[in-house]
């Protein structure tokens, strides 16, 4: 019986007890007429009453309702993200410290179930990116291999150009292989950056010469637009991974520059920090694509990426070799302008020097 018994019965019963020995001793102790005593009874009862279940309302069941609509949201997942200070302001109040648990754990829970389903769409993307990069490749091979053996391999005319589109499209599998394999150390931090100091000038100049031919391709000029302000410069970082770096943004610049372009490397040098940025005159990129362009696989123009020969991981591994140094890269960009991307290097002096009077 007692179980049954609940907050509100418990407040009832009490008032009316409460009335009732009220009634009592207003009858037998206070020598009041009979109906005043029972009027006496039934107002303190009401009174109570009243009181009480305001009291219970107002400190403990809206308390409780707020909890139970909380947990009743979280199993049902259409929980609102609630913001909550660090700690909970109210700790000496027990229903508070639980409310408060309740939607923490229901803020991280609802966090996350949105980072899954974001790792579940990126996942689903991911392979069906990889997948079609991988097939085209595959399936010109195959195609120039099968048109070989079935009897172009003995004519001269043919044999020679179909093995050589058949090597560039294993070339460009490897080179893809690669790229996913160096993006995945990357992330997973198995690819230790080897920091040493180095001329950046003389780096920027070997990739300029290993790129020259591709660009001379569309005639595109690549040039350093102020080299004296680095010729005796030397930074401190992965010499290798920032040669990637260069790489991957000055091909890059070729790919999508204009015929007869140019593309320029400017140096802006402080006491601690080299700003490096690559700028081109190219097709430039739209502002709705710009916060998307170091994704795996992104192609603001896929026919235009694919005819370039591009993996669509370029960008991609600039971004992670760059964090991997603790920089960031910025990238400006108008249509039918140019596009310009910079980070920075750190500074390395191999002996103490002088800079406005400070020594470094």
């Amino acid at each position: 019986m007692l179980r049954k018994l609940t907050a509100t019965n418990a407040v009832w019963l009490f008032s009316i007890v409460v009335g009732l020995a009220n009634g009592a001793a207003t009858y037998f102790i206070g020598k009041m007429s009979i109906w005043l005593s029972i009027l006496s009874a039934v107002l303190v009862s009401a009174f109570n009453i009243a009181v009480l279940l305001f009291l219970l309302e107002f400190f403990f069941y809206r308390r409780i309702r707020r909890i139970y609509r909380n947990i009743s949201a979280l199993k049902t997942n259409q929980f609102e993200r609630i913001s909550l200070p660090e700690t909970n302001p109210n700790q000496d109040d027990p229903l508070e410290n639980i409310n408060y648990e309740i939607v923490a754990l229901a803020n991280k829970s609802r966090d996350e179930i949105k980072k899954l389903k974001d790792l579940e769409q990126y996942r689903k993307e991911f392979i069906g990116n990889v997948s079609h990069e991988l097939k085209t490749p595959i399936f010109a091979v195959q195609g120039y291999i099968d048109t070989l053996l079935e009897g172009a391999i003995d004519d001269p005319k043919f044999n020679r150009i179909f093995l050589q589109k058949a090597m560039n499209n294993a070339d460009r599998l490897v080179t893809l292989v690669q790229d996913l394999m160096a993006i995945s150390q990357l992330e997973t931090g198995q690819l230790q950056m080897e920091m040493k100091p180095f001329l950046i000038h003389d780096l920027v100049a070997e990739t300029i010469e290993s790129l020259d031919l591709q660009a001379k391709s569309k005639k595109i000029t690549l040039r350093m637009a102020n080299p004296d302000v680095v010729r005796k410069t030397y930074v401190i970082a992965d010499k290798e991974r920032i040669r990637q770096v260069f790489i991957n943004l000055i091909a890059n610049s070729i790919r999508y520059g204009k015929e007869g372009g140019e593309t320029n490397i400017y140096f802006k040098l402080s006491a601690r920090k080299l700003q490096i940025s690559v700028e081109d005159n190219g097709i430039g990129i739209a502002p709705e694509h710009i916060h998307r362009i170091f994704e795996r696989f992104y192609r603001v123009d896929k026919s235009r990426s694919r005819e370039g020969g591009g993996t669509g991981l370029g960008l991609s591994i600039v971004k992670h070799i760059l964090e991997a140094h603790n920089e960031p890269i910025e990238v400006y960009s108008e249509p039918n302008v140019g596009t310009t991307f910079s980070f920075s290097l750190d500074v390395y002096y191999p002996s103490p020097v002088q800079i406005n009077g400070l020594s470094l």
